[in-house]
């Protein structure tokens, strides 16, 4: 193997050295704003790969509560407001698309403002 990884032939060797390797992985974290009207495929798909994938995500609701009616009426319920997302630093910041969702993102100043800060 490349990259590090134990070059003995014992197969203990080289899960010892995979397990390594994601050990000093750090966990990557998320942000993924929601609002009224937000497309729920493509925000559970998102948050759903991530998680997958190794991704610590925190789903964030640009409403006044953490219940949100997304376009085709189910609602989903967000980890936390947008609001209190502010005092932390994200790897990432994804928007979910949809309609009207995806004007009420744009026009969180919360959101905006996290957004410059990416």
């Amino acid at each position: 193997f490349q990259q590090g990884f134990p070059r003995s032939g014992s197969r203990s060797h080289v899960v010892r050295g995979l397990a390594s390797v994601a050990q000093d992985q750090e966990q990557r974290r998320v942000l993924v704003p929601i609002a009224t009207g937000s497309e729920e495929i493509e925000t559970t798909c998102i948050t759903d790969t991530l998680v997958r994938a190794g991704a610590s995500v925190t789903v964030a609701s640009v409403e006044p509560g953490l219940q949100v009616t997304m376009s085709r009426g189910i609602k989903i319920v967000a980890d936390t407001l947008i609001g209190e997302c502010s005092s932390s630093s994200w790897d990432l910041i994804v928007c979910p698309g949809g309609m009207p969702g995806a004007q009420r993102l744009c026009d969180s100043a919360e959101l905006q403002r996290l957004l410059l800060k990416q």
